[in-house]
């Protein structure tokens, strides 16, 4: 009967000659449609009032700078004497020891919030700063876009993180974090292999030194080793080495504390490795 219902016969279903009556229903086509199929229109979408402000473009941050100039010693005091170029600029010359703290500077692989990596500490016998007048150098606070170069000459030593320049010389663009160091010695920690930390720093000693930003470093003449002598048993001289010490800080897994970590690269051209003051390989 279900068969019957539907227009087809039990002879059709293939069920054997037993099972079939002898009513057969013959099948009943639908009529043919008066016009082709169209396809839906939808209505169009009701425009929806605006509950939610549009997204604002996003400004960068301006950054800050705070410059402090204090004596190199306690009990010295130091000369500071305004000197005016030809063309009008105004520079600021500090004499008799003086120790240069600027803060706030912006680094691209920093955290802010996780140290003052981009802090720089420096000390010299005499400065020559461009770019700010005496009432900036007391610790007002400065847009850290604005010019700021510093020359320093005589026991210089320059720190940031945990990277120290010693030198006889050296030109500072602050903004740009660029320079030139004259008889330059640059001292960073060994990098961490694993979970063990190797004691001692890697030294890299120059005639010339060129700082092309935050992390990598041209030296003229150069020399690397780990030793403190100043003739080292073994190290490796290059006429020219491309030195890279990326810093960044991160947390002490252990401490919880934040420390520097390292990613370092050297290399060189005209190499020689030597031992005893022996050239004992060259590439």
């Amino acid at each position: 009967m279900l068969c019957v219902a539907f227009g087809i016969s039990l002879f059709e279903l293939g069920l054997p000659s037993w099972a079939q009556t002898g009513a057969t229903t013959s099948l009943t086509r639908l009529p043919p449609a008066e016009s082709p199929v169209e396809t839906a229109q939808l209505l169009p979408t009701p425009a929806l009032p605006q509950t939610v402000a549009p997204p604002q473009p996003i400004v960068p941050h301006a950054s800050f700078r705070k410059v402090q100039i204090f004596p190199r010693s306690e009990g010295m005091g130091t000369q500071v004497d305004p000197v005016q170029s030809p063309n009008g600029e105004t520079a600021i010359v500090i004499s008799g020891g003086v120790n240069v703290v600027i803060q706030g500077l912006s680094s691209d692989n920093l955290p802010q919030a996780l140290g003052p990596l981009g802090d720089i500490d420096i000390e010299a016998d005499r400065v020559v700063i461009w770019g700010y007048d005496l009432a900036s150098l007391s610790g007002s606070t400065r847009r850290g876009d604005e010019p700021l170069q510093i020359y320093m000459e005589g026991n210089i030593v320059f720190r940031q993180g945990d990277r120290t320049v010693f030198a006889d010389r050296y030109f500072y663009d602050v903004p740009h974090q660029t320079g030139t160091v004259i008889n330059a010695e640059l001292l960073t920690p060994i990098p961490q292999q694993g979970l063990y930390q190797y004691p001692g720093l890697v030294r890299l000693r120059a005639s010339a030194l060129r700082q092309l930003d935050q992390s990598h470093f041209v030296a003229q003449d150069g020399l690397v080793t780990s030793s403190r002598l100043e003739d080292p048993g073994y190290a490796l001289e290059s006429d020219q080495i491309l030195f890279q010490d990326l810093q960044q800080t991160v947390v002490d897994p252990v401490t919880g504390q934040p420390i520097v970590a390292h990613q370092r690269l050297a290399r060189g051209t005209n190499d020689y490795i030597f031992l005893d003051g022996v050239p004992i390989f060259y590439w």
